[in-house]
């Protein structure tokens, strides 16, 4: 008897919530990246998102800092052995989306981004955030956007 196993499909989609990127004295910079596909009968879409907060230094408290962001849908290319982007917001590289991070009742805010990719094929794929906050540096006596990159889990869509 052959057997073979196939990945299935996520039930909605997947992602990583407040990971925390960067860290410093006064500062903690957290970030969510979230991947979907469409499904039938179930509440869902072709999209990837992200967002970016800032908090006190003891990741506790959001805090009022300016922030920003850009995404990326990437797909595994089994082949090559590499990711490939097939969707990205903004669509110019090295361009991000601005805005300012705060708190309200639920807590942490930040500039978040959605990017609709549309139907992608089967095979895996995930969302990078490239994520960071504008902070005041006391080795350099100036301010420096520091953060970092958060991934999604990977998902299989098929």
């Amino acid at each position: 008897m052959l057997l073979s196993t196939v990945p299935q499909p996520a039930q909605a989609y997947t992602q990583n919530t407040f990971v925390t990127l960067a860290k410093g004295i006064g500062y903690c910079i957290q970030a969510t990246a979230g991947i979907d596909h469409r499904q039938p009968g179930i509440f869902s879409a072709n999209q990837g998102w992200g967002a970016v907060y800032a908090l006190t230094g003891d990741c506790k408290t959001g805090q009022v800092m300016q922030a920003r962001i850009r995404i990326e849908v990437q797909i595994w290319d089994p082949n090559h052995k590499i990711w490939r982007i097939r969707a990205k917001y903004p669509e110019k590289d090295y361009v991000y989306v601005f805005g300012m991070t705060g708190s309200d009742a639920w807590g942490p805010t930040g500039p978040q981004v959605r990017v609709d990719y549309g139907e992608l094929g089967y095979g895996y794929h995930r969302t990078k955030v490239d994520a960071q906050v504008y902070h005041f540096d006391a080795r350099t006596g100036g301010y420096i956007w520091s953060g970092g990159i958060l991934y999604s889990d990977n998902e299989w869509m098929g």
